[in-house]
């Protein structure tokens, strides 16, 4: 088996408020839209509500919800040149109708670019990194190792910590 190169989460927000899935939406799109590295490597017109939309849409073609207490939203779109990595912890757990009736309280964020006028060879690089992305994000949330920590962990620089990619030794399959 190959190991999984490192992942590094560009953001994290430690205590995200919210009552049901439609207010996590919103307020992720809401501090994702102010984010410092975000908002200098994404069109100016990518503002809160377009995020927002974007996130709905995706959420409205498959359920981010992952089983584990656990969601992961994630898109690709031309608004962005760079790749955009988050991890969102609830203050709440909310009800995301998983598979489990687990509720959620950690929610991974993959944003990737997306070209729209590329060649073959682009569009497969491009669909690989984001589906790379996405697949080391699902396996860290699905780790109840990891999962437990990053739950009780106080702060951001603790999350770090746990994530930090030297000590991720996921596989793939």
């Amino acid at each position: 088996m190959k190991h999984l190169a490192p992942i590094s989460f560009t953001s994290i927000y430690p205590r995200l408020a919210a009552t049901d899935k439609q207010q996590v939406i919103q307020s992720l799109a809401w501090v994702i839209g102010r984010d410092e590295y975000f908002t200098k490597h994404a069109d100016d017109d990518l503002d809160c509500a377009k995020l927002f939309t974007l996130f709905t849409k995706a959420e409205d073609q498959q359920s981010s919800s992952m089983g584990n207490g656990a969601a992961v939203l994630h898109f690709t779109t031309p608004q962005v040149n760079a790749q955009f990595t988050g991890l969102a912890r609830l203050t709440t757990r909310i009800d995301w109708a998983a598979d489990d009736d687990v509720f959620v309280d950690l929610i991974g964020i993959v944003i990737s670019p997306y070209k729209t006028i590329k060649s073959a060879d682009e569009i497969d690089r491009d669909t690989g990194i984001h589906l790379q992305r996405l697949s080391r994000i699902t396996r860290i949330l699905l780790d109840i190792n990891y999962t437990t920590e990053l739950r009780y962990a106080e702060n951001v620089e603790q999350m770090r910590a746990i994530l930090n990619p030297d000590d991720l030794k996921h596989r793939a399959a």
